[in-house]
């Protein structure tokens, strides 16, 4: 069976293939001519008049190696999980928070247990209370462990 019908016949879903052939059946079916044409093609003098680009050749190579090796769900969507403890400062959690794009944070006690987790909502909602309280709140000289998780 020729190549191109063969990812014409995955594509169309009578095969179980991976996502990698269904992204890049265009490209497969593309360069299954070229190869086709490079091998079987017209000769002219004895000469082939169509060749692969060095471009092309290297979009081979590319999908060769993500074929080979596909991308796990661990290496797309890992992240390193920023965490803190109750003595931290908030005002410094806060601002890492912010820096690192994180809304919830572990947080452990000083011999490392887990204690529970501070969300911005958390953080929302006690410093509306504080100021509600006592009109003021002072960063520099609050804790996590000041903030009912």
């Amino acid at each position: 069976m020729p190549f191109t019908e063969k990812v014409g016949m995955i594509a169309e879903g009578r095969y179980m293939i991976t996502s990698f052939v269904k992204i890049y059946q265009n490209k497969l079916r593309y360069f299954g001519d070229l190869r086709n044409q490079l091998v079987h093609g017209f000769r002219l003098d004895n000469q082939h008049y169509v060749l692969a680009s060095d471009h092309a050749i290297g979009e081979v190579k590319s999908l060769y190696e993500e074929a080979r090796a596909p991308k796990t769900a661990f290496s797309v969507f890992a992240k390193k999980v920023y965490v803190c403890k109750t003595t931290d400062s908030l005002k410094q959690v806060i601002s890492t928070m912010k820096k690192e794009l994180n809304t919830h944070v572990p947080v452990y006690d000083e011999q490392g247990k887990f204690v529970d987790m501070l969300s911005e909502s958390t953080i929302t909602y006690w410093i509306a209370d504080e100021i509600d309280a006592k009109g003021e709140a002072h960063f520099e000289q609050i804790t996590v462990n000041d903030v009912p998780l």
